[in-house]
């Protein structure tokens, strides 16, 4: 459960940032007026991690939730895409606090499970809203049995097989059919396991109505951390192409929906969100209902993650001489950092000043290790990085997505708790808005890469044959 933190970043537009321990205040780079904001921030994050400190003084983790920065998603995709219905996943942050506001912004929600499924009914007072789609492509038994108690929210399917096995267990939600599209360009591409190539959409149809198992549109996934602006909305027309397929049945199919993998970048959603709508006005004439799953979209900039710093020892060359630092912070890789492995991401810090001790800093090269005994548990490297010592705090901005859902307690460190903490006036801030004492030549382990797998068993199998 959330808890309030404070009033969060104050206005103290006087303070310098030398006070403040973040060196020199001037730069050729930035005018008054930036360095005014970043003293502002620097002081937020300074009274935040002061008031957590004394009411928790054992705890060495946290993260501040942001209702501005959740509206400020919310109140963005309603002017961007106001004709696309936004289904928030909610496997990429399951925060309790963070579900609850977006439910009273009367936001609807993906879930592609029970307990998924449950932690939206238990918002809406024990029953399951109409506004869920149960937008997993293969269900359990167990899932589905529950999802019939529940009410039978739409669900999705990408296979004769599956619906086969809802009308066996006569399911009556229905179903989107969800198709495969181009996702080359993403990061993290879908259609290796989900979605029917058009090829099989016929026959789905067909299975679907020899059994009377009802479809009411179709769906798509254009692969998460695309940075292609066409990728959506080509998938949009293309797959609006198939509506007539199923019109030909005598359903009343309406509903496309366009799937996640939209970036919290501001820059990068309206330039998608204007190709999207132009695309939604090329079938305009299908009089089609568009729908949406983003996730990091709302949850990746509405989370901020403090850390403090619990060990420090050197580090040293291949000819034993010392060269850097290596620090332990209170989490690890298989904790907040797992979206390192899982979601590609390559997060960066800010030192948070105390206002006592050292106010600058020497730099030197840096490791971040987690706290866990597994050498693999490794956050970052840094060529040039403040020195840190034991006891100091670092801020990792914009952690809310696939950080928290993808976490575990491995060796039995607890996961840390949330709060929520007003900061209105620090929406736009991060790491590399710090030009003084944000890290420099920063490298992440590798992420998980399917891409990288699916081409290498390609590769072998042509040097088999």
């Amino acid at each position: 459960m959330a808890k309030y933190v404070g009033p969060g970043f104050p206005s103290l537009v006087g303070v310098c940032a030398r006070a403040l321990g973040v060196g020199p205040t001037r730069s050729s780079n930035l005018n008054i007026f930036s360095r005014i904001q970043i003293s502002v921030a620097l002081a937020g994050l300074q009274r935040i991690v002061r008031e957590f400190s004394s009411r928790f003084p054992s705890k060495g983790a946290f993260y501040a939730m942001s209702p501005a920065r959740v509206n400020a998603a919310i109140s963005l995709w309603r002017t961007q895409l106001f004709n696309v219905t936004p289904y928030y996943a909610v496997k990429c942050n399951p925060d309790p606090s963070f579900l609850n506001m977006l439910f009273d912004a009367q936001l609807n929600f993906d879930c592609a499970s029970e307990r998924e499924l449950m932690s939206i009914r238990s918002l809406a007072r024990g029953t399951l809203p109409s506004r869920v789609i149960y937008a997993n492509p293969c269900k359990s038994d167990r899932d589905l049995t529950a999802a019939k108690q529940m009410g039978s929210p739409i669900t999705v399917v990408d296979s004769v097989e599956e619906v086969e096995k809802l009308a066996a267990a006569s399911y009556e939600g229905g179903a989107l059919v969800r198709v495969a599209v181009d996702d080359s360009g993403s990061d993290m591409p879908f259609s290796s396991k989900f979605g029917a190539p058009r090829s099989m959409v016929e026959s789905i149809v067909a299975a679907a109505v020899g059994l009377k198992f009802p479809l009411y549109g179709f769906s798509f996934h254009a692969g998460s951390g695309s940075k292609s602006d066409k990728a959506i909305a080509t998938a949009i027309t293309e797959t609006a192409s198939l509506m007539p397929l199923l019109w030909r049945t005598g359903t009343h199919a309406r509903i496309l929906d366009i799937g996640g993998g939209f970036l919290s970048d501001e820059a990068d959603f309206r330039m998608k969100a204007l190709r999207i709508r132009g695309a939604i006005e090329e079938v305009a004439n299908q009089q089609l209902q568009f729908i949406a799953e983003p996730g990091r979209f709302f949850a990746a900039n509405s989370f901020d993650f403090y850390v403090k710093v619990i060990g420090k020892k050197p580090a040293f060359g291949s000819n034993g001489t010392q060269d850097g630092w290596r620090y332990t912070v209170d989490d690890s890789v298989y904790g907040q950092f797992s979206n390192i492995l899982f979601d590609h991401a390559k997060p960066l810090w800010v030192r948070v000043p105390d206002g006592k001790g050292r106010s600058v800093r020497t730099y030197t090269r840096g490791t971040l290790f987690g706290r866990t005994c597994d050498s693999l548990d490794v956050i970052a490297q840094a060529e040039h990085m403040e020195e840190l010592e034991v006891g100091d705090w670092l801020w990792f901005p914009h952690m809310g997505a696939y950080t928290q859902a993808t976490a575990s307690e491995f060796n039995g460190f607890p996961m840390p708790d949330t709060y929520v903490v007003e900061d209105s006036t620090n929406q736009g801030i991060g790491v590399r808005e710090f030009p003084w004492n944000s890290p420099k030549g920063v490298r992440h382990p590798t992420g998980v890469s399917v891409r990288a797998l699916l081409d290498g068993a390609a590769a072998s199998e042509k040097l088999m044959s």
